[in-house]
């Protein structure tokens, strides 16, 4: 405002009684200041009060959609990341899977072997033990290509001694994987088997796994739960969003290895988190295993049916049981896991 008028002191308002009541009549100085003011000061006064909200106003603002446009361009990258990481992945994992495209030793006939036990080709052609049954030709055709492709995985994995071998569980769309096996279980979470980082990782074994399988007890198998479906993703299906009988009766999980091709069918199917310790290795007798294989058909999403209690005849020492194990993207609890424990039923194992 441009004009400076004078100041007043209140006290020197003067009361005269006249016909309006004694009301306060302004002196002379503060009236002719009132006459003088005009419109347009007020106006001034309310443009530079707008002016100042204005700019205070603009640079919140600014300061919001920087924040905005950083969380986008950040979003935006990590998602950048993530589908170039899945493509590699896939692209790999695809062309492996091309590589074993034949029909899976878990497709009829399936009786290849009546019991867990090792068996020679030598047995089998010669028809001692009781416990064998007659292998098609076919069936031993079909282990030695796997063995021609084993070697050909070998060839394109960064580490050729640490492929393991394959797995396919029967009743999933996408696990069909080779299996690796480290000194340590840190590695192939974030690693493909050709060495590349990817948040697919590989599926792989404990790395106190022993090289030949049937001198485990138990052998644990771990995998992501991945968001395009890929890996271990098709386990949470078992459970989510209910429990599902027929895959529990009817799955079955195929191993193969160099030293054959090992057949396991589900034994406890179950959630967990910390605290429960269902990766055991070490174990101090029989009694302590049986122990742990009580604990773990207990835990069974279906316990107490008849298709479960027909497994109970594997609490025993001589069982061989395979883990697959896996995240459950549980926000709440990170630590959750999906488990499904099967134990082995038919094994072959040709000898050259």
């Amino acid at each position: 405002m441009n004009r400076k008028y004078q100041s007043f002191d209140e006290t020197e308002f003067i009361s005269k009684n006249n016909d309006d009541g004694g009301r306060k009549i302004l002196p002379d100085d503060f009236e002719s200041s009132v006459e003088v003011f005009s419109a347009n000061d007020i106006e001034n006064v309310v443009v530079k009060a707008r002016t100042r909200r204005k700019a205070s106003f603009s640079f919140a603002h600014i300061f919001v959609l920087v924040i905005c446009c950083a969380t986008f361009i950040y979003s935006a990258v990590m998602l950048i990341n993530w589908k170039i990481s899945t493509s590699a992945a896939e692209d790999f994992y695809s062309e492996l899977q091309n590589i074993f495209n034949r029909e899976s030793a878990v497709e009829p006939p399936k009786t290849l072997v009546k019991s867990p036990s090792s068996v020679s080709l030598t047995d089998i052609l010669s028809g001692n033990g009781d416990d064998t049954a007659f292998i098609p030709p076919e069936k031993l055709s079909y282990f030695e290509e796997m063995l021609t492709k084993l070697g050909r995985i070998r060839a394109v994995a960064a580490r050729p001694n640490d492929v393991y071998g394959w797995i396919k569980v029967s009743g999933t769309a996408s696990i069909d994987y080779p299996i690796m096996k480290t000194t340590d279980n840190d590695y192939y979470l974030k690693k493909l088997p050709n060495g590349t980082t990817s948040s697919s990782g590989s599926i792989f074994a404990d790395f106190r796994t022993e090289d030949y399988i049937l001198d485990n007890r138990h052998v644990v198998i771990y995998g992501h739960n991945m968001g395009d479906g890929s890996m271990f993703r098709d386990l949470r299906y078992f459970y989510w969003p209910s429990k599902v009988l027929s895959k529990y009766v009817n799955t079955e999980v195929e191993i193969i290895t160099e030293t054959g091709i090992y057949i396991y069918r589900v034994f406890s199917m179950y959630t967990t988190t910390s605290g429960d310790y269902y990766i055991d290795y070490e174990f101090s007798g029989d009694r302590d295993y049986v122990n742990f294989l009580q604990s773990r058909y207990d835990k069974n999403l279906f316990y107490g049916y008849p298709e479960a209690e027909k497994m109970a005849k594997y609490i025993a020492p001589d069982t061989k049981l395979l883990t697959l194990s896996t995240c459950t993207s549980n926000h709440l609890d990170p630590n959750e896991r999906f488990v499904l424990h099967c134990v082995l039923v038919e094994a072959i194992e040709p000898e050259y």
